[in-house]
């Protein structure tokens, strides 16, 4: 993977139309892959976190069951 294909979690919520506090949730709760280059620096491959997103949505119950 390429550096260029990484993006911070700004470009993340705006891509899915969430606040960065949900990515930040995201990223503590494993539910979207990211690297961390250094202690204070989350990246991600926005393929990668959409593929996540997509296998999530697939696995909730759609009727709230």
């Amino acid at each position: 993977m390429a550096i260029s294909h990484l993006v911070d979690a700004q470009v993340v919520a705006r891509r899915f139309a969430v606040s960065i506090g949900t990515v930040n949730r995201w990223v503590r709760s494993g539910v979207v892959p990211f690297l961390r280059p250094s202690r204070r620096v989350v990246r991600f491959d926005l393929k990668k976190v959409e593929a996540a997103l997509e296998a999530l949505s697939r696995k909730e119950p759609k009727d709230g069951c």
